[in-house]
């Protein structure tokens, strides 16, 4: 378990330059970079992990109002035995005065794919490693959509809510609170089933960089990687013939009209 006192913080790991010029506002279209500074456990450049675990995970300061952002409807509805017990460590370490901090991790891999390549029954395979850890929600969708903001269209013909960033790492809290409790806790990933990042990337016509253009030049895969430069890809794909090509039918066309 990792304390202040053990902390060493290597440099350059994270390469999120916190310059917000009109590039990196671009490639990090809807992502706050202020956010990210004030997510940094010293608040200097660079915002950095912790070079002790090979999954990156970093230390911040534990807010007052922490509880607020797990009231959330995605929290509630898929995490609310996870929540509660993080949530009880929390509420002691601000009552006693005690390491007002939280350790906050970010996948270490993201397992891509399309649809019927048998990325659920790879993640079920995978989750029974007991070093590799899930978050409580499958497809947070964070990338591809919810980072953009209100009111952009990004689905079809309809926006999403808009996800703060950090609100997108609450996903995987209990995940870093198992990391920092478990033995040979350095060794422990975290891995983030997010197979939409491989295709969909339905916002481009109305992300700014974009405007005008009839090819994206900002994508989903550029933000994640300026984010993360570092994460593991795993791709899954399956011979389009024997991808089920009637459920695909059922699924974009006629369960599609029928819901019109």
């Amino acid at each position: 378990m990792i304390t202040i006192s053990s902390l060493w913080l290597s440099p350059e790991y994270l390469r999120i330059n916190f310059n917000k010029t009109q590039e990196y506002s671009y490639l990090l279209y809807g992502i706050e970079i202020a956010e990210l500074r004030n997510m940094s456990y010293s608040q200097e450049d660079p915002f950095v992990f912790i070079s002790e675990y090979k999954n990156p995970c970093w230390l911040e300061r534990l807010p007052w109002n922490y509880t607020a952002e797990y009231e959330a409807t995605p929290y509630r509805r898929a995490g609310a035995k996870h929540i509660a017990g993080v949530r009880d460590i929390y509420n002691d370490r601000l009552q006693n005065n005690t390491s007002p901090w939280r350790m906050r991790c970010l996948p270490y891999f993201y397992l891509l794919g399309v649809t019927k390549c048998g990325t659920t029954d790879f993640v079920k395979a995978l989750s029974r490693h007991e070093q590799i850890y899930w978050p409580w929600v499958t497809e947070t969708m964070y990338w591809n959509r919810a980072r953009y903001p209100e009111g952009v269209i990004v689905h079809q013909t309809t926006s999403v809510d808009h996800m703060r960033f950090s609100r997108f790492v609450n996903y995987f809290d209990y995940c870093a609170h198992k990391i920092n409790t478990t033995r040979d806790d350095q060794y422990c990933i975290i891995g983030d089933d997010g197979s939409y990042y491989f295709w969909e990337d339905n916002g481009w016509p109305n992300h700014p960089g974009n405007k005008g253009l009839t090819e994206p030049r900002y994508t989903t895969s550029m933000a994640l990687h300026t984010a993360q430069p570092e994460a593991k890809l795993i791709v899954l794909l399956r011979d389009p013939t024997e991808r089920y090509p009637f459920y695909e039918y059922l699924l974009l066309y006629v369960y599609r009209h029928l819901l019109i």
